[in-house]
């Protein structure tokens, strides 16, 4: 019994599936939530997690539409409280920093962080947490990203500013898949 979460590994969609269903060894990473929609729909795997929102920075466009349009039902969730650190390739001090990269929601997350210690910096955007910190790696410049200690464990990154997201910050993850709802719900 697959399933699929917004990848790649490292993700908070990753984390919170390992926290909904347990340590699972069978999550298949998909680019963009959807493309979890659709792997559900098209059987590829059993069911996905997706988030739904998130306290700080509201709804998820890309799942309100993907639900307005899917036959899959939501069969339970679970909120996940989100702290975010700034992950760079090396230990930088912050007016070194000549770049951040970040996932608009995780920029939105920090922006207390970001405007007060990074305002001059340049920002390029990416679809995921997990995908800037894998176009981290392969930057020259003295670059940073936003993102989680997974990602940071799995992409060899050092951590230089830990627990940078406002207070509160969580998300709330949706179930999705092709039977009827099940009502399940957990928080962490």
């Amino acid at each position: 019994m697959a399933c699929a979460v917004l990848g790649p590994h490292g993700t908070f969609s990753e984390e919170a599936a390992n926290r909904y269903w347990g340590k699972r060894d069978d999550i298949m990473v998909a680019v963009s939530i959807p493309q979890v929609f659709t792997l559900v729909e098209g059987g590829k795997v059993d069911e996905g997690l997706v988030p739904l929102e998130n306290s700080l920075a509201g709804t998820v466009k890309a799942t309100i539409q993907c639900l307005r349009t899917s036959q899959l039902n939501i069969q339970g969730e679970i909120l996940l409280p989100i702290r975010q650190d700034l992950l760079g390739g090396r230990r930088y001090e912050l007016d070194e920093i000549e770049l951040l990269i970040s996932q608009p929601v995780a920029l939105m997350q920090c922006q207390t962080f970001v405007s007060r210690h990074l305002p001059e910096v340049r920002t390029e955007i990416c679809d995921s947490t997990s995908q800037a910190a894998l176009t981290l790696r392969q930057e020259t410049r003295k670059a940073v990203s936003i993102g989680n200690r997974q990602a940071a464990s799995i992409y060899g990154l050092e951590i230089i500013c830990p627990d940078i997201a406002e207070e509160g910050n969580a998300t709330r993850f949706i179930h999705i898949g092709r039977g009827t709802k099940k009502n399940h719900r957990r928080q962490c």
